[in-house]
């Protein structure tokens, strides 16, 4: 933590003016935050007694997961700048955190005093409402990347490279057993297969957030004194009777076919990060959304989207029930896959094989169902 301490020390000094430029190292303040799974996040802080409304007072230092500059793929570059890119423009328009400065392996955010959901906040029907709203709002955004939706697919057929040279010598005897039974799946297989699949449902295609887990969605802290003009702004565009949230990490963010948003935050229901041993996390696949409570979702978002914009044969609550249902089973690939991609190079605590070996037994249950039953709804089973 001392080195990290100098590091962002360094950082802050170079992007920041002001008082950042007066400190000393051991004025500022520096403490670890919890919540990433890619990423290693730190809150950086000027002492109480420089903190004034014209700067700001405290910063988020994010370090890239994964530090493999000189070794990345031209595909994770072309990613990074995507990702920076995105950042900046969703800043512009009061949608995400201002950006304060960019640096190989990571970058130096605005701090938001807020409280990311826990799992149990997304079964709370004025936050459902209020982040359905809020998804519906993104897949408006006109954004200046590729319109075609090929992250998905492509991004999936580079951790598939991965799979093929994966080094089972990096990983600890204990998991081995999960990851030699996970490397010798046929990945570009059922890609293929998949792909064809997904094309049946006719999802359209639309900018989309790609990682809407409860920890990517922030209430802020009305009542912090670090709540400046600018937070509230940011805050209020997204607001629905009482509740005010923030969406937050765009790095997946992306042209995508809409069915993908929608199945990959209701997957999130069933998983709770926060639980304390290994492997980190907690699935209950009895807690995914009820039909019900999914159409109730898809409801909502439909009832923020600009009614002269609407094309009535795929806005409405039974297509995009449908496009959820398929996509399901890519968002149980495609975190299986990165789950593998990040268990040799991630320092951060969590149960990645375990995870995507959880990822790929659902994706297999519910292949399954939809083989025996091609018609079949995944909410009824």
């Amino acid at each position: 933590m001392v080195i990290m301490k100098d590091t962002a020390f360094t950082i802050c000094r170079k992007f920041l003016t002001g008082s950042w430029k007066k400190i000393s190292l051991n004025e500022m303040q520096f403490q670890r935050v919890s919540g990433g799974l890619t990423n290693v996040l730190f809150k950086c802080s000027l002492p109480q007694h420089l903190v004034s409304n014209d700067e700001p007072s405290q910063v988020l230092l994010r370090i890239y997961g994964q530090l493999k500059t000189d070794q990345d793929s031209v595909q994770e570059k072309e990613n990074k700048v995507t990702e920076s890119l995105i950042f900046m423009l969703l800043s512009e328009r009061n949608l995400g955190p201002k950006l304060h400065g960019i640096f190989p392996g990571g970058r130096l955010e605005e701090f938001i005093p807020a409280q990311s959901l826990n799992v149990l906040d997304l079964r709370d029907a004025k936050l459902s409402s209020t982040i359905a709203r809020k998804l519906a709002h993104i897949h408006t955004l006109d954004v200046p990347i590729t319109k075609e939706p090929t992250w998905l697919p492509e991004q999936m057929l580079e951790w598939c490279k991965v799979v093929q040279q994966y080094d089972l010598s990096m990983v600890k005897e204990e998991s081995r057993l999960i990851a030699r039974n996970l490397i010798n799946i046929d990945f570009e297989s059922e890609l293929r297969w998949l792909q064809k699949f997904l094309l049946r449902c006719k999802s359209p295609v639309v900018f989309s957030h790609n990682d809407l887990h409860e920890g990517n969605i922030l209430i802020p802290d009305s009542k912090s004194p670090n709540m400046n003009g600018r937070m509230r702004k940011l805050s209020s565009t997204c607001r629905s009777g009482k509740e005010q949230i923030i969406f937050i990490d765009f790095e997946f963010c992306s042209y995508n076919y809409r069915g993908y948003d929608f199945a990959n935050h209701f997957c999130e229901w069933a998983v709770d990060y926060t639980y304390p041993n290994h492997p980190y996390f907690s699935l209950k696949w009895g807690e995914l959304p009820s039909e019900q409570e999914k159409r109730f979702f898809i409801r909502e978002y439909l009832s923020a989207l600009d009614e002269n914009r609407k094309n009535p044969e795929i806005d409405n609550e039974e297509h995009i029930l449908n496009e959820a249902n398929h996509f399901m089973l890519a968002s149980h690939l495609f975190w299986t896959l990165w789950c593998i991609n990040m268990s040799t190079t991630s320092e951060i605590a969590f149960g990645y094989l375990e995870y995507g070996a959880e990822r790929y037994n659902r994706y297999l249950r519910d292949k399954a169902l939809f083989l025996q039953n091609p018609s079949c709804d995944l909410d009824n089973l």
